[in-house]
């Protein structure tokens, strides 16, 4: 296990422009700093995300734990190499190229997290699917392109990643979890190398609430896992935001 609690971080070079757009989109505000660089907490009840305006447009998995021994026997016993080794944060990129980062706080127990209700719904634990933002849906997964699913479905689960759902067709793609987050793996040259993929049980009520507000959005040109093909809206910071119906 990387930490206790998980976020996906969001680097951007206009923090006000990124935040007036998540907000637009579902999104409010949970805590806002300005060390060592501006940086807003928000969440929309499925998804726990960081703007961080370091100067980059990235996407990024952030762990938080009162001690960093742990994940670093681990990260070291792999021999996973650091591109940041100070004292209460440590960075490392994957195979991917997904910059992982694992921060020391002492305020774990009062984060929010990420809520994996796409785990319950694949996993047959729950019949309807449920939506916690009107506009997007509810999130399912970091997607990340992957030349192999196999390869990179043993490298992460090294990491503490599992397997819930798998499917051959129409392309190969997995989705995995550390029971705090959720990243799919997509064997499929056609997305975009990591992107933030939302689930939806009704894709035209999607696009109807997004046109109601006025954001953009065009259809892919693939399936993810039936005949129909997502949405995708491009975000401030030139991320894909992919919504799919399951």
């Amino acid at each position: 296990m990387l930490g206790k609690k998980c976020q996906l971080t969001v680097g951007t070079l206009s923090i006000n422009t990124s935040l007036q757009f998540y907000l637009k989109i579902g999104f409010r505000v949970v805590a806002k700093g300005k060390s060592p660089y501006n940086w807003c907490k928000i969440t929309d009840d499925s998804l726990l995300m960081l703007l961080y305006e370091n100067g980059n447009n990235y996407l990024g998995i952030t762990y938080f734990s009162e001690s960093l021994t742990p994940s670093m026997d681990l990260i070291t016993g792999l021999n996973i190499p650091l591109v940041q080794n100070a004292p209460n944060e440590k960075i490392f990129i994957t195979k991917e190229d997904l910059i992982v980062t694992l921060a020391g706080s002492g305020d774990t127990e009062n984060m929010v997290n990420v809520v994996l209700a796409a785990e319950e719904y694949l996993s047959g634990g729950r019949k309807k699917f449920p939506i916690k933002n009107k506009f997007l849906g509810t999130f399912g997964e970091l997607g990340v392109l992957v030349n192999s699913v196999m390869q990179s479905k043993d490298y992460w689960a090294d990491l503490g990643y599992r397997e819930i759902h798998f499917n051959e067709k129409p392309y190969r793609r997995e989705l995995i979890t550390d029971d705090l987050f959720n990243l799919g793996l997509h064997e499929n040259g056609k997305m975009v190398p990591q992107s933030i993929i939302y689930y939806c049980d009704d894709l035209e009520s999607v696009k109807f609430e997004l046109d109601q507000i006025g954001v953009h959005h065009e259809e892919e040109h693939f399936p993810f896992w039936n005949e129909k093909h997502p949405i995708h809206v491009r975000t401030p910071e030139q991320q894909h935001i992919y919504i799919a119906e399951i």
